[in-house]
């Protein structure tokens, strides 16, 4: 997406050339660079009738077809622009920028053997083509092939070390394989590059909002909003981040207005939900989940997220359809079977529980709310070395006490009818804090929302749908 400055400087160049086509109308360069500037500022059938005119005042069109499958591949038909790809190459056989871009359109079909065949002839005709390097590399990243992908961004960075973009890419595939500190480091050159790099603050902070640095996201994604103020996506992830933070207020804000922008916009929505939830307001939480969900059926969160807020509500039969659903739809169930099982407790269904309970750690070991909300279903159960056994494992995970105290032992006894043994008594005790009088139920049963656990970002969602892939057609004025 092109900015403010950049449309109005396409603007000027644009009129610059409609006086050039007026005083010499068969002048083929004008016509092709006008539809160029055209293309870049998103007006593609514009772009497409000056490619036309083009090639049909010359008699060696192979330039106007290569621009022309360009527009067709920024406008989104991917089978024209490969077919102007081929009648480029077929005028000029030798034609570098022709196999690499057609390459890429490959790729935006999933052709991936194809595209690197064509990147690869690319290189062979000009090995120095920073592009076909830069479009090689997209392809393994799309493949998942991250370690190539890095090989080939640092190599069209070797040979253009000022193209801003390709530090972008290259940083995506250090996200990728979890480096996040290099993923920042080029988002940060990208932008000492171009200052106006929008996508480069907005993916930046994301990063930090990995890490969570909120703060520094916030600022990020705040120079976006600066750069592109009607880009839906951009408020929606600074929203997000105000989430995280616990500002309710501000992202409610910024997600009011990605929906403004979008109204099909399902993940503000979720954010909404989870910023009402925090507020306390579970009805509109639950209206915001629901919208999300008419939008976006299969999602997996918006689910998840529902669920928790039926639970707040004591709902619990509604939590539990809702997290079954979640189950079935993500590939990172672990939280989900968490949830669902707290949801099953409070209904007295400790079977079904510890089941949940049991699927959450063979999926995260080291899930520490699970083994002690599995030691309180085998407590009910009376089930004392069950109990006494995953206590010991969550004060290993850091889970050490019955989080409220003394007299919610006393009040568990009194629930169960039956006196703990000492141990276990002592192990649900906190040491070193005053007791407190809350419902025992209540504290231990709280379901764990993503919102006070692990950013659901990109491909480390703990409850997306699907991994979302690290790149998509690459950007090098092309589509």
């Amino acid at each position: 997406m092109v900015t403010q400055k950049q449309l109005a400087r396409y603007e000027r160049a644009i009129k610059h050339l409609n006086r050039a086509i007026d005083l010499r109308p068969g002048f083929v360069p004008a016509y092709v660079r006008r539809g160029n500037f055209h293309r870049d500022i998103g007006k593609f059938d514009l772009a497409i009738a000056d490619y036309n005119q083009a090639m049909r005042l010359t008699g060696y069109p192979a330039e106007a077809y290569y621009h022309r499958g360009m527009a067709h591949g920024a406008k989104g038909d991917i089978d024209k622009a490969i077919e102007d790809f081929t009648q480029a190459i077929r005028y000029e056989p030798d034609y570098t920028e022709a196999y690499y871009c057609r390459g890429n359109a490959y790729s935006s079909k999933y052709k991936f053997d194809l595209a690197i065949k064509d990147c690869d002839k690319a290189i062979q005709l000009t090995p120095d083509a920073a592009n076909a390097y830069l479009i090689r590399g997209n392809i393994y990243g799309n493949r998942g092939e991250f370690d190539h992908a890095l090989a080939d961004f640092t190599k069209a960075i070797e040979l253009d070390p000022d193209a801003a973009n390709v530090y972008t890419l290259r940083a995506k595939a250090y996200k990728a394989k979890g480096d996040i500190i290099r993923a920042i480091a080029d988002y940060s050159k990208a932008i000492e590059l171009d200052s106006d790099y929008a996508e480069a603050y907005h993916n930046r902070g994301n990063a930090y909002f990995i890490r969570r640095e909120f703060d520094r996201a916030i600022v990020d994604h705040t120079a976006a909003i600066r750069l592109n103020p009607y880009d839906a996506e951009v408020h929606f992830t600074r929203g997000k981040v105000y989430a995280f933070k616990g500002d309710s207020d501000l992202a409610i804000a910024d997600c009011k207005r990605a929906i403004e922008l979008d109204a099909d916009a399902a993940n503000a929505y979720v954010i909404l939900g989870i910023a009402y939830g925090r507020k306390g307001d579970f009805k509109l939480a639950i209206a915001n989940y629901t919208r999300a969900i008419e939008l976006s059926p299969d999602l997996a969160y918006p689910y998840y997220e529902r669920g928790i807020a039926y639970s707040n509500g004591g709902e619990f039969d509604k939590a539990i359809t809702d997290y079954t659903q979640a189950i079935k739809l993500t590939q990172h169930p672990a939280a989900v079977y968490y949830n669902r099982g707290n949801a099953y407790m409070p209904k007295g269904d400790f079977n079904r529980a510890l089941e949940d309970y049991t699927r959450a750690l063979e999926l995260a070991p080291d899930y520490g709310p699970a083994y002690y909300n599995r030691a309180l279903a085998w407590l009910y159960k009376q089930e004392w070395e069950k109990a006494r056994a995953d206590l010991v494992e969550a004060r290993t995970q850091g889970i050490n006490s019955f989080r409220n105290a003394q007299q919610n032992v006393k009040n568990f006894e009194k629930e169960i009818g039956i006196e703990l043994p000492e141990d276990i008594a002592t192990m649900l005790t906190l040491q070193d804090e005053q007791p407190r009088t809350q419902s025992t139920g209540r504290i231990l049963f709280q379901p764990q929302s993503r919102i006070e656990s692990d950013p659901f970002e990109d491909s480390a969602a703990m409850l997306q749908q699907v991994e979302q892939p690290a790149f998509s057609s690459t950007s090098i004025n092309q589509f």
